[in-house]
């Protein structure tokens, strides 16, 4: 009788926590993109591969806490963060007035790069006056004001496609994050369509901007009470290089923080 008690008060102390119901993990979304995230192996049970699935998994491993793995474009990421569907994700913390989100803790700081084509005369940003410079979206590159200097922009919907027009002579230059070049550069699996050749047509790479990449929380995710546990967690990894020795396996060694640069 007295078990069966302390099991009913427990089933009752259940229910009032989670509505008796398991409570589902917190929603952490990463970018769908080379090199953040890809799918390798057997189709019918592939393996998860990427910079940023590895992230997701030490920052779990460190803290203890299971997150359930879900894979956007960019600006959809940042509309579920907005809406709260999304409860995690690492972004770049430039401009987050009205972007809902909190920051729980910095990861690395990474820059934007313009890659420009050899006999473009481009050296400096001071160059690109009436070149074609292509880049994504609204890129750091476009809101930095720089497309304004009466450049021919070209957007392209997928980075990949830069290399082979670098190649053929239809761009000048092109912007990208300098975690996804370099990740180019390494060669890994699901950089197949990078042109062996490409080192050969271009020039050394100019900064355009530093921004700070940091795990963010939802304003409206239901797990707020999980970020002290993270930030401690990314602080120790940060101790031991842990995510700094990621980000080298993919070809970039970055500074934890970006200092002396304003971040909005």
């Amino acid at each position: 009788m007295r078990k069966l008690i302390i099991f009913w008060i427990m089933m009752s102390v259940s229910t009032a926590c989670y509505g008796g119901e398991e409570q589902p993990n917190p929603v952490f979304s990463i970018f769908d993109t080379f090199p953040y995230y890809w799918l390798e192996g057997d189709p019918e049970n592939p393996r998860r591969k990427g910079l940023y699935t590895e992230l997701v998994n030490l920052i779990a491993h460190e803290a203890g806490q299971d997150f359930t793995l879900r894979t956007h474009p960019f600006a959809r990421v940042l509309y579920s963060l907005k809406t709260g569907n999304t409860d995690f994700s690492m972004i770049a913390l430039i401009d987050n007035k009205g972007r809902g989100v909190n920051v729980v803790a910095p990861l690395v700081c990474s820059s934007m790069i313009l890659i420009p084509r050899k006999g473009s005369g481009i050296r400096t940003l001071k160059d690109i006056k009436g070149k074609r410079i292509a880049f994504t979206g609204r890129s750091v590159f476009e809101k930095s004001g720089y497309t304004k200097q009466d450049i021919i922009p070209v957007r392209l919907s997928q980075p990949r496609l830069y290399f082979s027009m670098m190649v053929t002579g239809r761009l000048d230059a092109f912007v990208m994050n300098e975690v996804m070049y370099y990740a180019y550069l390494q060669h890994l699996t699901q950089a197949s369509d990078f042109p062996e050749d490409f080192l050969s047509y271009v020039g050394d790479p100019v900064r355009v901007t530093g921004y700070q990449l940091g795990l963010v929380v939802s304003q409206k995710s239901a797990y707020a009470h999980l970020v002290p546990r993270l930030t401690e967690s990314v602080r120790r990894l940060h101790e031991r290089g842990a995510i700094q020795e990621t980000f080298r396996r993919y070809g970039s060694d970055l500074p934890v923080t970006c200092s002396g640069e304003a971040q909005e």
